[in-house]
């Protein structure tokens, strides 16, 4: 069974030559929509996000695991690593239905 995931990475004092086999090294293992780098307090991060299935029995840990290994192998050491999943088939929702409201929110 498929699942629908937003997964977010977020990597930091990481080997910035090595920025670009990083990015191949996670597009491997999930597609990521796009890559952000931006400094804070002296620190570089590369983030990335992207939505796509987990499926064949794979867990967020396998997940993570995975993605880990990929990031540290291509940068070579060991570098600060965060995994954001979030699962966006069952996330808590409002949902408004403004029909009946027209008249009161018109007249404003």
């Amino acid at each position: 069974m498929s699942r629908l995931y937003e997964m977010s990475v977020s990597i930091s004092n990481y080997n910035e030559k090595k920025s670009e086999a990083i990015e191949e090294a996670i597009n491997g293992q999930w597609e990521f929509d796009d890559f952000l780098k931006r400094e804070h307090q002296e620190v570089n991060y590369l983030d990335a996000s992207g939505q796509g299935y987990l499926s064949g029995g794979d867990s967020e840990e396998d997940f993570v695991e995975q993605i880990s290994k990929a990031i540290w192998e291509a940068n070579g050491k060991v570098c600060n690593i965060t995994v954001n999943c979030t699962y966006l088939e069952n996330i808590p929702f409002e949902s408004y239905d403004m029909t009946d409201k027209y008249d009161e929110i018109m007249k404003e």
